[in-house]
């Protein structure tokens, strides 16, 4: 459902047993929230293009449930300002959050050791269970929260990270 706005996501299923958000459906509105459970049912996946072209978007919220997010799913969303991607997505191509080119938090639970190519990102959140990570030349990187699975900092972690006030551990 979503905040300020109206309508229902779109679904589907292919087992019966979960379902996938399908489209933006009728929903309208800036913040949008992935529900966990669906009819009674776990939703699992965010299915290619589901939001593909939506300007609208600011606030993505994910729940933990979702373990897919499928190519292009939000490709043209151009607004997104802030977007959390759960632990519990493991099929998500990173480079895809450069799509966001508004983006300014990120909530991530996943590891990646190429930096995200991300301008306008400023603050980071990483999730318990993150232990590797690089935000080399991410200029415009202002905060990051790290959970205390992080076990090593690499030397070169924050190297061009010109704009970097804050690292909490």
């Amino acid at each position: 459902y979503a905040e300020k706005g109206e309508g229902e996501l779109e679904y589907n299923t292919e087992d019966g047993k979960t379902y996938y958000v399908a489209g933006i459906g009728s929903v309208s509105g800036d913040t949008l929230f992935i529900p966990e459970i669906y009819n009674g049912k776990p939703v699992t996946k965010i299915a290619m293009t589901a939001f593909k072209n939506n300007v609208n978007l600011k606030t993505v919220y994910i729940p933990k449930t979702i373990t897919f997010i499928g190519d292009e799913a939000f490709s043209g969303c151009t607004s997104v300002e802030y977007i959390n991607i759960p632990a519990t997505v493991t099929d998500f191509d990173l480079d895809s959050l450069s799509e966001f080119t508004s983006l300014k938090v990120l909530s991530l639970g996943k590891d990646f050791e190429a930096p995200l190519n991300t301008p306008s990102l400023n603050t980071v959140f990483l999730e318990e269970g993150v232990k590797k990570f690089n935000f080399n030349s991410m200029k415009s990187l202002k905060g990051v929260f790290l959970p205390d699975s992080v076990e090593e900092i690499p030397g070169d972690a924050f190297s061009g990270c010109t704009a970097l006030e804050r690292v909490n551990i």
